[in-house]
């Protein structure tokens, strides 16, 4: 899935299936400005052990000054906390392992990428910026 912003800039998005993986190529005219081997996303997990994963793409906006994407994803319990027992050894959420991904209910992540150039020195380049906006009712991040 191509999308085309101002500056001649060419977003690929990478996914399989249902499952959003990242931004994939992007382009600027004819020059390469990032592979899209390892797709750019982020990696949310929380200090109790909660990671977000499966994000699917619920609504894509595209204008020239501006791509933004609204995703949902599942929630996993499992793995290392940030806290720490008295023996200074991690903790660990050790919820049913058994149990696959549920349904991150009241939780959103927002992609918003823009166009963008620079001059410095008396060269002009071009590229984008991007920013997440993360809202959950349910699972708080601090990092």
């Amino acid at each position: 899935m191509e999308h085309q912003l101002a500056n001649d800039l060419v977003f690929s998005l990478a996914q399989t299936d249902d499952t959003f993986l990242g931004i994939g190529t992007v382009a600027a005219g004819n020059v390469a400005l990032r592979s899209g081997r390892c797709p750019m996303f982020v990696d949310i997990r929380n200090p109790y052990g909660v990671s977000l994963c499966n994000y699917a793409l619920q609504d894509v906006h595209t204008a020239p000054d501006e791509l933004r994407l609204n995703l949902t994803a599942d929630r996993m319990e499992s793995g290392i906390m940030e806290w720490l027992l008295h023996e200074i050894r991690p903790r660990y959420n050790t919820t049913d392992w058994t149990q696959p991904p549920q349904p991150a209910t009241n939780t959103t992540l927002e992609l918003a990428v823009t166009p963008l150039s620079r001059t410095i020195g008396g060269h002009t380049a071009q590229g984008f910026s991007y920013q997440y906006t993360y809202h959950s009712d349910d699972i708080p991040v601090y990092k």
